[in-house]
């Protein structure tokens, strides 16, 4: 169940849920009590978790006074995204729920998976499909390049070969950059990453491993800016 933001009625997004097998919910505006369960939620977050994070925001300006949150904001969209999991699983589901009778979401779980069983979860490559980043990139002959690395599979060879189309719509997986989903001829196709070390990175780890290796070329630059400007 969500609002009426122009996030939530967007194509995208609903058809990210569909795709997973959900259905969205969107009551009418501005009744918010239609929606108590998940505003509650927003509460508890405001209340229990971002007060011990630096460079929040606050519910309005008079609350927020003179605090510097841009000058103390450290986290990242990854870092919140991790943060807020955390607090969920680990906080939230653990404690006693009034609206369960007292007991803890995590034990509810529990108890109604073993009397009714669950559904399974998607697979990997229609999780990619609905929550994949949408790309597109020009076809080479050694496939399909994103982030710095290189992607091919059997379908991109032969369009390379034989198709008059340089580009295709791919789909990347976030949370693991050893594969990735290519469109051609309007069906899906897997296409894996050339680097086999690739398999299981993530999108986050992946930004911080290039970051990092940017910063020590820089610096292994820096050493031999003596030896460059002589020998020019």
């Amino acid at each position: 169940m969500t609002d009426n933001g122009a996030a939530f009625v967007s194509f995208l997004f609903v058809t990210a849920i569909h795709a997973l097998g959900g259905t969205s919910e969107r009551p009418p505006a501005g009744i918010t009590w239609l929606r108590g369960r998940i505003e509650r939620l927003f509460r508890s977050f405001g209340t229990e978790l971002m007060t011990l994070l630096a460079g929040r925001t606050f519910s309005n300006p008079i609350e927020r006074g003179d605090y510097p949150s841009e000058d103390l904001a450290v986290h990242s969209r990854e870092t919140l995204l991790q943060i807020l999991t955390l607090y969920v699983v680990d906080l939230y589901h653990h404690r006693a729920h009034a609206g369960l009778g007292g007991e803890a979401p995590a034990a509810c779980w529990t108890r109604l998976e073993k009397a009714r069983g669950t559904v399974p979860p998607p697979v990997q490559q229609t999780r990619c499909l609905a929550l994949g980043v949408e790309l597109t990139r020009k076809v080479t002959r050694k496939g399909v390049t994103v982030l710095g690395n290189d992607y091919a599979c059997d379908v991109l060879r032969e369009m390379f070969r034989h198709s008059h189309d340089t580009k295709v719509t791919m789909r990347v997986n976030p949370v693991d950059l050893g594969w990735i989903m290519v469109r051609v001829n309007g069906l899906w196709h897997v296409a894996h990453a050339l680097r086999s070390v690739m398999t299981g990175v993530s999108l986050a780890d992946w930004r911080v491993t290039v970051l990092e290796l940017r910063s020590r070329n820089r610096r292994n630059a820096a050493l031999h800016e003596d030896l460059i400007a002589r020998t020019l």
